[in-house]
């Protein structure tokens, strides 16, 4: 692509300085949210870790009563975590494979393009289509 007499490509680097401030402010922003996000999320595990412990608290003792040592209760416990945690992240793998591939159809037939040329603007889509394959 050439560019024509008095035409520039303007980027966040070489903008107003107007447009590069808010660009900065938003950035800022959204990296606390992240971060806020993050914390949230940990405090909602360690919360539901708490809970599962407590109510699981007696089998293990009974468990261990009957001769159960503490690595099968580590083995069974533990690997009942990686099952569902396998499978969550199957399933939220799938959905958002799914959203994805749909918001850039609906991107794509509101331009007027195919759905091959708006999956062109999806990375992701890609990406995982040839994962999913």
């Amino acid at each position: 692509m050439q560019l024509g007499r008095g035409e520039r490509i303007e980027s966040l680097d070489n903008a107003r300085p107007e447009i590069r401030n808010v660009t900065e402010r938003a950035q800022r922003f959204l990296r606390l949210a992240a971060l806020l996000a993050v914390i949230l999320a940990a405090v909602a595990v360690a919360l539901a870790a708490e809970r599962y412990m407590r109510r699981h608290l007696d089998g293990c003792a009974v468990m261990r009563c009957m001769g159960a040592s503490g690595l099968q209760l580590l083995l069974i416990h533990g690997g009942e975590f990686l099952l569902f945690g396998l499978a969550a992240t199957l399933a939220g793998c799938f959905v958002g494979f799914a959203v994805q591939r749909g918001a850039a159809t609906v991107a794509g037939r509101l331009a007027g393009d195919s759905t091959a040329r708006a999956r062109r603007y999806c990375p992701g889509c890609t990406a995982c289509w040839l994962v999913l394959r």
